[in-house]
């Protein structure tokens, strides 16, 4: 006999056990209730004493995971079902428990594994497990869209939950797998029936070989594509029109590896619905800014709002695999792109961008080109226009729902079914499942050779000048998966970023962005790689050949475009010594000479015709732009030294304006100059200008350090597009903002242009980089002497002693400024001699005295 009581209750009989029973299920406790059962035995002698009072608790249900899905029509929903069952006073889990699902709305079916095999049942019991007390089924979507489920999941006194889960509404979905013709059908309920133009074909699916009833597994056959003139065309639709809610598309792709990636220019179209009226969309592949791939929102044609990776996936793009790209909107506007199930384009912590944009074009809906004439190259499968928006663990689940790391379409290709081990090996060959898919081989065929491996050998980490060669070529080894050496192997190298060319030999002249070479006897393939002139200052190079992952090469440019040291001291010829292969030219009509630098070696002396046209140092820009074009960032440093600063005159230290004659009304609309004004411009005492708004720009950037003649200066300028700032040996002297116009016309120092002349005195030691240089760089060039030899043995560099005297030989105890500052104190303390303790802007500094030892 049982007895039951809540708590200091009377107790009450519940039930009778006949002999040989062992367990009693209380089918009338309440969850959640705390009850007290005691037990005793009865025959014809009478009754046995009670058993101790046990207090338990009827277990309680709940939801742990899984409620509230979406996904595609005829897919699994993204995360299982999972229902916990627990104690309900002390909360811990409960092993055992049966717990029975029921789909109790709609045509969803459920399953206890999630390898798709079944069996698919409308009611489902499963024990709960001891870890979390949770009982867990998988739940396939009906084939329906926008339709509603609910399944739900009772566990006898527990109680019971509900599941609510409901399908996206497809608006369009393409799988490509007609028998034939030309027409592409609509797997959606809403017959968007489109056809095939141009070169398009069917191909077998990289996926399953038969088509998938589960939507999210690609398979069959698949849209080839030519790149030229080859697309789907679908015709306009209410029902592809979204308005300004919420939207997500997704296809599966795999581009032709022989495209590039490198620039804006490279555009390969998925999807796109836009035209010369309304607001559309384009879902592209794009290169450069657009870091792989892109969506664009585009009113009338024109591009307002566009979302990309936060870093570039060119590399993964160009593997040569298959891969998922889905974008989508949210009801707030806000976009998402993912590839391969990852969110690629929200910062951390962040949310996406805006995407707003109320679309309503009349255009016609295109797969594999746009209205600008861009056509995709490769193979498009599974194209899918959703009226809502994807979620996360949704579009991972399209990708790999069983979160093993082997995409989907792989192990059901491959294996047949999904929830493979990664580190298992069914053939056994000796390589798992994860090294199969990354070589390319058959998990289920010991004797498939796998693909290629490819590893970098050399090259990689480089910087070289902008515009130059690398100095070593960027090497790989390609083996097999044993490491054996594969020779004639082909390797396609692609510039993936940072804009330079590739060749077969240093210094070729017949560039391009990809090339196919083949490996040597020892599996070896090299290229070289030429720097972009004003190109990023890092550059990505990827090589991989067949389906083998990409490796990727990493090579910086250095900033420095060109570096005259006008050492020459004979003929009209500066030597570029910086690499990049921007020498310049001298005048040679009388205007210059040769004559000493700064540092005592040779510079050049230029005579200051007044208002003359005559070319002083001259470097070409025509070809390697020195100078970037509009918005770009440069940098120039040089040392001069002013013989005449006339209060009528103004002279010309560097410019980028195309002279004309004097006298000419011919202005110039784009360039820069760097003028050093006596006082012909309004210059209250001689002082450098740095400005553009003689030649439609608007900087104009005055320095506040007054200058004198017969000393020699550094000067640095720096513009990052924006923001400029004069630098006078190695201290800010002036800054300001304004935007200056690019121009084609040759990088000229000490130039006469109209209206202004020729600089009046020497020239130095030239360096123009493509960045803005920090103020301790600036501080190290204005302090870094080409000539640090000691002819005259005096303890000090005779770079230093020409730079304030003129010539070397100075007295290293000598003291001009008479303020107890010794030449050779002075040079060690990096200060102005004839200035005491302080630099040559004036700034006081406190003094280290040095002893020089004769």
């Amino acid at each position: 006999m049982v007895e039951r009581r809540t708590g200091n209750g009377s107790w009450e009989q519940i039930a009778v056990l006949l002999l040989g029973e062992s367990e009693f299920y209380d089918t009338t406790a309440q969850s959640g209730v705390a009850y007290s059962y005691r037990v005793r035995n009865a025959n014809q002698a009478g009754y046995s004493d009670y058993t101790s009072e046990v207090q338990v608790a009827a277990p309680t249900l709940s939801i742990l995971g899984g409620d509230d899905q979406a996904s595609a029509p005829g897919g699994f929903a993204p995360a299982p079902l999972q229902a916990a069952v627990k104690d309900s006073v002390s909360g811990v889990p409960v092993a055992g428990f049966p717990v029975t699902f029921t789909v109790t709305q709609g045509d969803g079916l459920l399953s206890a594994g999630l390898n798709g095999t079944g069996p698919f049942v409308k009611s489902l019991t499963v024990v709960s497990n001891s870890s979390q007390g949770a009982a867990t089924v998988y739940f396939q979507q009906p084939l329906a869209s926008g339709a509603t489920s609910t399944v739900t999941a009772t566990a006898g006194v527990a109680g019971s939950v509900q599941f609510t889960l409901w399908t996206h509404q497809v608006v369009g979905f393409w799988r490509f797998n007609e028998e034939g013709g030309d027409a592409i059908t609509d797997a959606s309920e809403n017959g968007n029936t489109g056809a095939l133009v141009g070169g398009a074909v069917r191909v077998a699916s990289f996926g399953p070989a038969d088509q998938q009833a589960d939507w999210q597994v690609p398979g069959g056959t698949a849209l080839q594509l030519n790149g030229v003139d080859a697309a789907a065309n679908v015709p306009d639709s209410s029902t592809l029109n979204f308005g300004d809610a919420a939207f997500s598309v997704s296809a599966w792709i795999k581009l032709d590896p022989s495209l590039s990636l490198a620039d804006d220019s490279n555009i390969y179209p998925i999807v796109s619905k836009s035209g010369s009226t309304g607001t559309g969309f384009a879902f592209s592949l794009k290169g450069s800014a657009g870091n792989g791939v892109v969506f664009d929102i585009l009113t009338g044609g024109v591009v307002v709002h566009e979302i990309a990776p936060l870093q570039s996936d060119a590399s993964l793009l160009l593997d040569g695999r298959p891969h998922l790209l889905a974008f989508t909107r949210d009801a707030a506007g806000k976009g998402t792109l993912y590839i391969d199930g990852a969110d690629v384009s929200t910062p951390a912590g962040g949310v996406g961008p805006d995407m707003s944009g109320t679309l309503n074009t009349p255009g016609d809906l295109w797969i594999g080109c746009d209205e600008s004439g861009h056509f995709y190259k490769g193979i498009l499968e599974d194209v899918k226009l959703v009226a809502s928006a994807f979620m996360p663990a949704e579009i991972q689940a399209m990708f790999d729902r069983d979160n093993n790391g082997l995409p989907d379409w792989w192990e059901v290709r491959y294996l047949g079914v999904i929830g493979q081990d990664p580190n298992g090996d069914p053939d056994g060959d000796g390589a798992t499942n994860a090294v199969e898919l990354a070589q390319g081989s058959d998990p289920s065929d010991p004797t498939s050779v796998g693909a290629p491996l490819v590893r970098k050998t050399a090259g990689d980490g480089q910087t070289g000048p902008a515009g130059a060669f690398l100095a070593q070529p960027l090497e790989v080894t390609v083996t097999n998966s044993y490491g054996t050496p594969l020779p004639n192997a082909e390797v396609i190298f692609s510039v993936v970023s940072g804009g330079g060319q590739l060749a077969i030999t240093s210094g070729a002249t017949n560039l391009n962005t990809v090339l196919t070479v083949a490996t040597d006897a020892n599996g070896k393939a090299q290229i070289f790689y030429q720097q972009a002139v004003n190109g990023s200052v890092t550059s990505s190079i990827s090589a991989r050949t067949g389906l083998t992952p990409a490796v990727t090469f990493t090579v910086f440019t250095d900033s420095l475009v060109a570096y005259l040291k006008l050492n020459e001291n004979t003929g009209w010829d500066a030597q570029d010594s910086s690499g990049a292969q921007n020498p310049g030219t001298i005048g040679s009509d009388g205007s210059i000479a040769w004559g000493i630098g700064f540092d005592g070696l040779a510079g050049l002396n230029v005579n200051g015709s007044a208002y003359s046209d005559q070319v002083g140092l001259e470097i070409d820009h025509t070809t390697n732009r020195v100078i970037p074009d509009t918005g770009g960032a440069f940098s120039i440093s040089l040392w001069f030294k002013a013989t005449a600063l006339d209060t009528d005159k103004a002279y010309t230290l560097v410019t980028n304006v195309t002279p004309e004659p004097p006298g000419s009304n011919v202005v110039p609309e784009s360039g820069f100059r760097v003028v050093l004004d006596g006082g012909l411009l309004g210059a209250g005492a001689p002082q450098l200008v740095f400005s553009s708004t003689e030649y439609g720009g608007t900087l104009h950037v005055p320095a506040t350090t007054v200058l004198v003649t017969g000393h020699w200066y550094h000067l640095a300028v720096t513009y990052d597009g924006t923001t400029a700032q004069i630098y006078l040996d190695g201290v800010s002297a002036g800054s300001g903002t304004g935007t200056i116009n690019g121009s084609p016309a040759p990088l000229r120092f000490a130039s006469g242009i109209p209206d202004l002349q020729m600089l009046d005195g020497s020239l130095d030691e030239i360096k123009v980089f493509s960045k803005v240089l920090d103020p301790g760089e600036v501080t190290t060039l204005a302090n870094t002497y080409g000539n640090m030899a000691d002819l005259d043995g005096n303890g000090i560099p005779d770079g230093w002693e020409y730079r304030y005297f003129g010539m070397n030989g100075v007295n290293p105890l000598g003291d001009p400024s008479g303020t107890g500052l010794t030449n050779y104190n002075a040079w060690k303390l990096g200060l102005n001699p004839f200035r005491g303790g302080t630099t040559d802007t004036g700034g006081v500094l406190q003094l280290n005295v040095f002893t020089h030892l004769e």
